[in-house]
Parts: structure tokens; C-alpha cells; sequence
């Protein structure tokens, strides 16, 4: 069995930096209220898409950590919605303003959280326990922020499925931190 990369590199920046980082770029251009031409360009939509077969590339053949597939899994939806979305709204519409800027404040809060230590010893079990339920698969997740990329008129279904997302892979790294510290006691 392959050795997968543990994801030191990403809890020191952000939980997706990456995805931070497209995120940040896209509040400045719709706080800023200036939208480049390509934002609206059919290659981003595809940029968007390849991203997502990619993600699953990497998690099907290179066994990457989840982190690492998530991330640009979450890339390929930023660019999905900015121009699928882009259809339904304008660029000054709340949605895209609000949207940018909560996905860049939620991964900083979430990376901060992946670099502490919050569960004490009693409370493993329930960490097991929450990592158990179908209600935080990460695969499961994924697929219900492509539905809310989807449901546009249901506006708020994206960022709900992309932030239980980002929990579930945050209850992964909690998980696996665990378990490299009991196995090094």
C-alpha cells in the first residue's frame, strides 16, 4: 500500500490554500468591482471542470492526501461558479461578493483549527464516532457541492455543502493526528 503525503505544508497556511488563495483573488475583483473579461470566458468553466476529473485522478491513481484532492477539487468549483453562476446573477449581486470573501474567512478559521490540538484523550470516541457517519463523507460531501453548484436558485446549498466539506476533511486531520500519537506512545 502506498505511503499517502501528509498534509503539513497545507495546515500551515490555510486548510486549502489554494482554494484561499482563488478565493481571495476573486473577493478583490468583486469588492473591488472590477471583473475581467476571461471571468466570463467558457475556458475557465472548463478549467473548472478539468480541475474536478483531475481531483479524481489524483485521489483514484496518485493516492494523494484528501486535503490535497479536496483543494483542487474546491478550485474547480470556484470556477464553475463564477461562470455557471455568473448566468443567473450579475457580478454585483451580494452572492458573489459574500460567497469569495466567506470562503477565504472559513478556510483561515478552519486552518487554524487543524493545526490545534482540541480533542483531549476521553474525547477520541467521539471523534470515531463523528467520523463514522454518512453525514460527514467526504465523497458524499463532494458530490453535494456539485448539487449546489447545480442549484442555483437555492443559492446558499453551496457554501453550506463546500463549509460541511471542509468539516469533514478537518475531522480527517483531527483523526489522523490522533492516531500518530498513539502510535508514537
Amino acid at each position: 500500500m502506498t505511503e499517502k503525503i501528509k498534509p503539513s505544508f497545507y495546515e500551515n497556511i490555510a486548510l486549502f490554500p489554494l482554494f484561499t488563495i482563488v478565493s481571495a483573488y476573486l473577493a478583490t475583483l468583486f469588492w473591488g468591482n472590477y471583473i475581467p473579461a476571461f471571468l466570463t470566458d467558457q475556458w475557465v468553466l472548463y478549467s473548472g471542470i478539468g480541475l474536478l476529473v483531475i481531483s479524481v485522478l489524483l485521489q483514484l491513481m496518485a493516492k494523494l492526501h484528501l486535503v490535497y484532492v479536496i483543494d483542487v477539487f474546491l478550485v474547480g468549483c470556484l470556477f464553475i461558479w463564477v461562470v455557471y453562476w455568473q448566468k443567473e446573477y450579475t457580478f454585483q449581486a451580494p452572492v458573489f461578493e459574500s460567497f469569495s470573501l466567506y470562503f477565504v474567512l472559513i478556510n483561515l478559521l478552519f486552518g487554524k483549527f487543524a493545526r490545534n490540538e482540541v480533542f483531549a484523550e476521553d474525547q477520541h470516541v467521539l471523534l470515531d464516532f463523528l467520523n463514522q457517519r454518512v453525514l460527514l463523507n467526504p465523497i458524499l460531501l463532494a458530490i453535494c457541492v456539485l448539487v449546489g453548484l447545480y442549484a442555483q436558485t437555492w443559492y446558499m446549498l453551496f457554501p453550506i455543502f463546500t463549509s460541511m466539506l471542509m468539516i469533514s476533511i478537518l475531522l480527517v486531520i483531527w483523526t489522523e493526528k490522533i492516531a500518530n500519537s498513539s502510535n508514537n506512545h
